[in-house]
Order: C-alpha cells, then structure tokens, then sequence
C-alpha cells in the first residue's frame, strides 16, 4: 500500500504531528520539500 499526503505549506506543524502520531507502526516514509528548513526540521524527528 502507498499513502501520499499533500500538504499546505503553511500547515507544515500540523501535518508533522500528524506523521508522528497517526500510527503506531515504525513504517519508512519520506517527505519532499523545496523548503531547505522543512527538511532540516524533518532530518531531526
């Protein structure tokens, strides 16, 4: 199964959270970002 997830740039906080916290599962995923502080920000988590 693949899930992709668009998201608003200015609801970047909330789509974090909702990465961290919508599932139990360690399950490998990434996110693409022009954004160079988004994917710093990401890299920490």
């Amino acid at each position: 199964m693949l899930t992709i997830y668009v998201y608003d740039n200015d609801k970047w906080s909330e789509t974090l959270d909702l990465i961290d916290n919508t599932s139990p599962f360690a399950l490998t995923g990434c996110v693409f970002s022009e954004d160079k502080a988004i994917a710093e920000e990401v890299n920490q988590h």
